[in-house]
């Protein structure tokens, strides 16, 4: 048998390769339809750890805040302090800012403190106005207790819920409240003042004339008393009435207008 040449072993060496490169040429490409995707980067680390995908954050629904509310207490018994009022609400809820207005008859001594004096009136702010609410209507015209027997005992809760007030108002209240209490020790002040200054003056010129009097005394003389000084005085609405009805001889102006009625009538 004749052996094969050369060329015809490597033109069959060649087949194959040529049927394997005419397939792949033939298979549909898929990294061209598929689109590169600019936001993720899929590419493995050099490590070899796959690449770690940040998750979109997903805010809870946020709840709505709580308004505070406002109690009025309109009567305080004696010896009543914020410190026990703050004590009997804060076991209901979040007690807030807390006014008393200190009683006025007391003595100076014993002021009113947080723990101690007597007091007319408070408010409380109470965390939620609801809850304000409640504590109203449970606690108006009952006994002050807090779970055992005080000295506050035989004393019924006088509280009112304020719909619509804050805490700004009260503020503003008690500061109108001090500014109106030093204008009125202002002009108190002043006239004080005043008083002071024309009794100084009037001193003074007692002095004076009691000197005077004196010399007038030693040299043998008569000391005449000036005479006091007229002061003309505005006359007042009845005496300018009084004036005009002599001036018309003693007929007033209100008998004008009936007059005036009855020659209508009667001619």
């Amino acid at each position: 048998m004749d052996s094969p040449s050369k060329n015809e072993e490597i033109d069959s060496s060649q087949d194959p390769v040529k049927e394997q490169v005419e397939e792949v040429d033939e298979k549909p490409s898929d990294d061209v339809d598929e689109k590169p995707s600019d936001d993720v980067d899929e590419t493995p680390a050099e490590d070899g750890t796959q690449p770690e995908f940040e998750e979109a954050e997903v805010s809870a629904p946020t709840k709505k805040a709580t308004e505070p509310g406002l109690i009025y207490i309109s009567y305080l018994p004696p010896d009543m302090t914020p410190l026990f009022v703050r004590t009997i609400f804060s076991k209901y809820g979040d007690v807030g800012r807390i006014y008393m207005q200190a009683d006025l008859k007391q003595k100076r001594k014993t002021k009113a403190k947080y723990d101690r004096g007597n007091f007319t009136e408070g408010w409380i702010e109470m965390g939620d106005k609801k809850l304000a609410r409640r504590l109203v209507m449970t606690f108006n015209n009952t006994l002050i207790t807090d779970g055992k027997r005080t000295k506050f005992c035989n004393y019924l809760w006088n509280v009112k819920y304020l719909p619509r007030f804050r805490w700004t108002h009260l503020t503003e209240r008690l500061a109108h409240e001090r500014e109106k209490k030093n204008q009125m020790m202002q002009v108190e002040y002043q006239q004080a003042k005043k008083e002071t200054s024309t009794y100084k003056s009037l001193v003074e010129s007692s002095k004076k004339l009691a000197s005077i009097q004196e010399r007038k005394a030693k040299k043998g003389e008569v000391w005449k008393a000036p005479k006091p000084r007229k002061v003309r005085q505005r006359k007042t609405v009845e005496e300018m009435q009084a004036a005009k009805k002599r001036a018309n001889g003693g007929k007033s102006n209100a008998d004008e207008p009936r007059q005036k009625v009855l020659k209508s009538i009667f001619g």
